[in-house]
């Protein structure tokens, strides 16, 4: 596959030029092409291919790039009604990777970018739901630790060691954790945990250098992916898959990857965020559990938002393809809910 050469760094959803792979990578122009078909997406932009392939080069973002990324927030926040960096009803963000190819799991996500601790206590009052908002605030600071700044988990893990026990106190134990986080970002990177919008430039830079990060530079060399294609960036609206018992997060299919047969096929977690479906750290349910008689869930009313894009499927015959967004995509389930900063 070649490479594009653009002078402009940003696309939303909607006026992207079509659902390039070269210029948006693969999840960019699979929402692209959902958002054409009327798909509800939560919206969010691209910042493009050629953009992280000089972001390499040079290892700083392009001049202007910046720029773009406010007025694309300001976008977001005219959408929405929320504001980024705003301690009361704050506008979140995911920062996700997206190679012009499917290279799945080998690079980075962060999450929930744009939390602060202010907004987290705001968060907690409005929702009346403590644990949820810390959990955000935790996968936030745990991201950015490990993804960001580059802190080992192993150094994480030995920290929460030290910790007394919570008596327990899950809440209590989760800001305990947080406490813990943000003394290491501190004082392992050299520099405290910054406010929203240093946090998202940072996110967009680690994302972009996730290209060359060890795994995948493996899985580039063992799939023979070349190394100049890089990868675009997805900056997308919040989705609490986390939000209680009725909320979830998962991988939705319109065939069956393993025959080609068609028909929803999917997998997903109640009360889950980001990756976990796909981690290999829990056990995931099927599709049709959602429609079971016995759920106390299946009255719930959900919707189904996609925040990733197409997957390749396996034909009856057995050879591998691609399919288009329109028939394999990526999904994230959660049902709606009053705090959550979704479209």
């Amino acid at each position: 596959m070649g490479v594009m050469e653009t002078t402009r760094s940003t696309f939303s959803f909607t006026d992207a030029p079509g659902p390039d792979r070269a210029l948006l990578g693969g999840k960019g122009a699979g929402l692209v092409e959902m958002v054409a078909l009327g798909i509800p997406v939560p919206p969010g932009f691209v910042i493009t291919t050629d953009c992280g392939r000089r972001y390499l080069g040079h290892e700083q973002l392009p001049d202007g790039l910046i720029a773009e990324v406010d007025a694309r927030i300001a976008e977001l926040e005219d959408g929405s009604g929320r504001r980024f960096a705003a301690d009361e009803n704050p506008l979140l963000v995911s920062v996700r990777s997206g190679a012009p190819v499917s290279m799945p799991g080998m690079m980075d996500t962060v999450l929930n970018v744009g939390l602060t601790a202010e907004a987290v206590d705001a968060l907690a009052r409005d929702t009346g739901d403590e644990r949820f908002a810390v959990g955000c605030w935790e996968r936030l600071l745990e991201g950015f630790a490990t993804i960001v700044r580059g802190i080992g988990r192993g150094v994480i893990e030995d920290a929460f060691l030290d910790l007394p026990p919570a008596a327990g106190d899950p809440v209590a134990l989760a800001r305990a954790r947080c406490g813990v986080l943000l003394h290491l970002i501190e004082h392992e990177s050299g520099s405290p945990f910054p406010a929203p919008r240093r946090q998202l430039v940072e996110a967009i830079e680690a994302v972009f250098a996730s290209w060359e990060s060890p795994r995948a530079k493996a899985y580039r060399r063992h799939t023979g992916i070349s190394d100049e294609l890089g990868t675009a960036v997805v900056v997308q609206r919040m989705v609490f898959g986390n939000h209680g018992a009725s909320s979830g997060s998962g991988v939705a299919f319109t065939r069956d990857p393993s025959t080609g047969a068609t028909g929803a096929y999917g997998d997903f977690l109640f009360c889950a965020q980001g990756e976990d479906v796909v981690s290999g750290e829990h056990d995931t349910l099927p599709l049709s559990a959602l429609s079971s008689a016995s759920s106390p869930r299946s009255s719930a009313t959900r919707e189904i938002s996609v925040t990733s894009s197409s997957r390749s499927t396996r034909g009856a015959s057995g050879s591998s393809r691609r399919a288009p967004a329109s028939e394999a995509a990526g999904l994230r389930c959660g049902s709606r809910r009053r705090s959550s900063t979704r479209a």
